[in-house]
């Protein structure tokens, strides 16, 4: 429902339910990335027909001599075998940067299993208060069980 504001002339103020609210936050952030992909696309396509245009002759006569040479290559690229020998590459060096996992010390072990006793100790000192009743409520279970004996 728009509604006209008095103050502002030739304001037009939109009443929004609360049901549309998140709808038309995410309408309007659509429309802000389509203008900023539009945008973008428009600038990088002028500046490619700017960049071709400059070159001159120049550009021509190494577009000719490495047009070959740049169909060679693509003609590599397609090939399965070539490929798979670079992907296998970029595993090698994938696997070759990932740091080796370091192996732990006697010390560092030894600290490690002291902390864990700790707090198990820490955990059963937390738990002595409670106990008391745990072992009544334990004990009214098994009297409900057993039946006393006449």
């Amino acid at each position: 429902m728009a509604t006209y504001d008095h103050g502002k002339l030739g304001a037009v103020t939109m009443m929004i339910s609360a049901a549309e609210r998140p709808w038309a936050s995410m309408r309007a952030l659509r429309t802000c990335v389509a203008a900023i992909l539009l945008s973008t696309a428009l600038l990088s396509g002028a500046a490619a027909a700017t960049h071709k245009g400059s070159g001159g002759s120049s550009s021509a006569s190494e577009d000719e001599a490495t047009s070959p040479q740049v169909a060679e290559f693509i003609a590599l690229l397609g090939d399965p075998k070539v490929r798979k020998w670079l992907e296998e590459q970029r595993h090698a060096a994938e696997a070759s940067e990932k740091p080796k996992p370091r192996e732990e010390t006697v010390s560092e072990y030894i600290d490690s299993r002291i902390g864990a006793i700790r707090e198990h100790i820490g955990a059963l000192a937390a738990a002595l208060p409670g106990l008391p009743n745990q072992f009544e409520e334990a004990v009214g279970l098994i009297r409900a069980e057993i039946p006393p004996a006449e």
